[in-house]
């Protein structure tokens, strides 16, 4: 298998499945509302009739305020993960900050990426705008579970 942008899944996928399924803030990785606009659209295309489209990511939109936008994600006797949330207007800077234990030795590793601030509402209005019917949709702590049907 070959390496490939997402946005190029249809290249690899037959028409006509019958279910696309596109979980924990996969889209909200892409590079802009754009790009989602564009996968949802190929989504449906590459859909069956009456076939469905399942979506879950984490609703980005409300903001973590001073210390709550760090986050405890791994810990143990040789690992230290933490990551801290920087908002910005159309995006989540994660800043990732890893410590980790070597033959006795913490060492820091540390990156960042940026996430969507996709709202449950922005990505319900772009399936319908890609003619998706039958849409259901629900938030769970912060969690979006959305199902589309062509």
């Amino acid at each position: 298998m070959e390496n490939d942008d997402l946005i190029n899944f249809d290249k690899h996928t037959p028409k006509g499945a019958e279910l696309i399924v596109c979980m924990t803030d996969t889209i909200i990785h892409l590079d802009s509302k754009e790009k989602v606009a564009l996968l949802l659209n190929k989504v449906y295309e590459a859909l069956e009739p009456g076939g469905k489209c399942v979506l879950t990511f984490r609703d980005l939109t409300g903001e973590l305020i001073e210390l709550d936008r760090f986050l405890p994600v791994k810990s143990d006797e040789n690992i230290i993960f933490t990551c801290f949330l920087e908002y910005e207007p159309e995006t989540v800077k994660v800043h990732d900050l890893v410590y980790r234990k070597t033959a006795g030795t913490w060492q820091l590793y540390k990156s960042f990426y940026r996430k969507l601030r996709l709202s449950k509402q922005w990505v319900e209005t772009n399936l319908s705008s890609c003619r998706f019917t039958g849409i259901d949709s629900e938030i769970n702590q912060g969690l979006v579970k959305i199902i589309a049907v062509k």
